[in-house]
């Protein structure tokens, strides 16, 4: 496959996936503005089963973060040159 950042051809190993154009942070922050949150603790809820991860702890507002995140994020699949790792 073909970085449409840098035009390099990459292999799975050498790449990652980029939210573009909007980055993560920024659509994050669009859908917190959007369902009028404030971010605390008490909204998340923490996964320590090897791996750390957060999920919303509301199970609603978790499928609507799903839904936006699926209607409104562009992924893409760069090298990871861009971020400075040697490939």
């Amino acid at each position: 496959m073909q970085c449409p950042t840098t035009g390099d051809s990459i292999t799975l190993k050498e790449s990652y996936v980029a939210h573009s154009p909007l980055h993560f942070k920024e659509l994050a922050e669009a859908f917190r503005k959007n369902e009028d949150l404030v971010l605390s603790e008490q909204l998340f809820q923490v996964y320590r089963n090897g791996d750390f991860a957060m999920s919303f702890a509301d199970e609603a507002l978790r499928q609507k973060w799903i839904k936006y995140h699926s209607e409104n994020a562009t992924l893409e699949i760069r090298s990871k040159s861009v971020l400075g790792v040697k490939v």
